[in-house]
């Protein structure tokens, strides 16, 4: 009886002691879930403006990253401007010198010799060593070369340039690319007819550019580290880049020439 009273007694001890720890539990995982929710609201309250921040600063970043990509580029574009104004003024200049020698201005083929003539084209070749030729053709169909070439029954009053330059009255004129007619290598011709006094048609000079002799004189304008110019003529093509492979195609065979 005595061992029955002491084993309910300690069983209701035991009882009581459960009933105190689960209120207890209970406070513990109501202030877990409060932590919890105190961390997380903490966490937001820091990234929150760390990402707003972070957007901002990206946005400002990329707009002083653009600003100092546009400010390269028209510095660069800056100095090709002028180095193709150079180039065509100095080129101009070289022809017009040529035109009015007296050899040329003057020039008969009874009483001038093609050795005289030759003689200043030379000098103009050396003048000019971007050119590949320089030229003098009569409207009587001759054609005085130098560095003198073996032409065949080539007709240079029938070529572009000449025509051109005759139409143009003694101004210079710039022709579109073309292949050349020996080396078949792209290139440009700037031309000018030459008049006596009397308004005679004497003939015309010209000089011979090759394509890749611009590119090459391009090539050391820099865009950054690894980007670089071309130049295009008015119907897209191209006269002037750093792949050969794209010297006198046309841009519109590619999707970002078509735009």
């Amino acid at each position: 009886m005595s061992k029955i009273v002491k084993e309910g007694v300690a069983g209701e001890r035991q009882l009581n002691y459960y009933k105190r720890q689960k209120p207890e539990e209970g406070e513990a995982l109501k202030m877990k879930s409060i932590k919890t929710k105190l961390l997380l609201f903490i966490v937001l309250m820091i990234s929150i403006p760390l990402a707003i921040s972070g957007f901002f600063a990206t946005r400002i970043a990329e707009s002083v990253l653009k600003v100092k990509i546009n400010d390269s580029n028209q510095a660069a574009l800056s100095v090709l401007n002028k180095y193709v104004s150079s180039f065509k003024k100095d080129t101009e200049s070289v022809l017009d010198i040529l035109s009015q020698s007296r050899v040329i201005s003057d020039y008969d083929e009874k009483t001038v010799p093609d050795e005289a003539v030759l003689k200043k084209l030379e000098e103009a070749k050396k003048a000019m060593p971007d050119a590949m030729n320089v030229y003098f053709a009569t409207p009587s169909k001759k054609m005085i070369l130098y560095p003198p070439q073996d032409l065949g029954d080539y007709d240079p009053t029938e070529r572009p340039w000449y025509k051109d330059a005759v139409n143009a009255k003694g101004e210079p004129v710039w022709t579109k690319p073309y292949q050349d007619f020996v080396s078949k290598i792209p290139e440009i011709t700037i031309a000018k007819a030459v008049f006596d006094s009397s308004g005679n048609l004497k003939g015309v000079v010209g000089i011979d550019i090759t394509l890749e002799q611009l590119s090459k004189n391009i090539a050391s304008i820099n865009i950054g580290k690894t980007g670089y110019l071309y130049i295009l003529t008015k119907d897209g093509t191209v006269i002037v880049h750093p792949k050969k492979d794209m010297l006198f195609t046309s841009i519109y065979k590619y999707d970002f020439g078509k735009k």
